[in-house]
């Protein structure tokens, strides 16, 4: 993406990427939240049996479609050059001080902060082989990399 220089600031709140595929299987898994993510989940998940099934055999064309979801974190804040292009980053743990900081920025409260849970099983006992973790750790080695490095 390119982005425009009207912005004064551009920050991001960036997943873990091992927890934000589990998160985003699940999510989708359960019908998401409208329309386009029912038909997606009916595409790209869907058809798969288990979570290690869809990282083996979905996940790469789940992306190559562009799937919103499983796009890597760095689609959304790199340039063409693959340069990235962000002010501020901070990871879920840290969602409290990413939002002082915003209110800071714009000079005001920017209000409270909410959280969006499922009910699905904590990302460890998704990762039941090194294969999926190696699967995993190919495909989104650019967002591991940068996720370390916060």
């Amino acid at each position: 993406s390119e982005v425009s220089n009207e912005y004064e600031c551009i920050f991001t709140l960036f997943r873990n990427p091992y927890s934000r595929l589990v998160s985003s299987y699940f999510y989708l898994k359960q019908g998401g939240q409208c329309p386009p993510d029912e038909n997606d989940a009916d595409k790209f998940v869907h058809p798969f049996d288990s979570f290690s099934d869809f990282v083996l055999n979905g996940l790469e064309q789940a992306i190559g479609h562009e799937q919103i979801h499983f796009l890597p974190q760095s689609y959304w804040i790199t340039d063409s050059n693959g340069e990235y292009f962000i002010d501020k980053t901070e990871t879920t743990c840290d969602f409290k001080s990413l939002t002082k900081w915003i209110s800071e920025s714009v000079n005001g409260n920017i209000g409270q902060y909410f959280t969006n849970t499922s009910s699905h099983k904590k990302c460890n006992h998704s990762y039941d082989s090194f294969q999926i973790i190696e699967k995993v750790r190919d495909t989104y080695f650019q967002d591991i990399t940068f996720y370390k490095n916060i």
